[in-house]
């Protein structure tokens, strides 16, 4: 879903299931990171790069970013 994981503006969630995306979103409104990072290990197993690419934005705290691509990928 990551064309290149240095570059989050080539990032994609579609394709990742609603559920995640619905708790990713929540968790990202609420600023809990941790759980940010707990999704992305759901995620990781089948979409390491994106899971990969989350978490650096989460580790540098854009949570405008995060928010954008669960928007568009719902």
């Amino acid at each position: 879903l990551i064309a290149a994981p240095n570059q989050p503006s080539t990032l994609s969630l579609v394709g990742l299931p609603a559920e995640w995306l619905h708790k990713l979103l929540g968790a990202v409104k609420v600023g809990d990171w941790a759980q940010v990072h707990a999704i992305c290990n759901l995620i990781q197993v089948d979409h390491p790069e994106t899971a990969q690419a989350i978490d650096r934005l989460a580790d540098n705290f854009e949570y405008k970013a995060i928010l954008s691509l669960v928007e568009q990928a719902l």
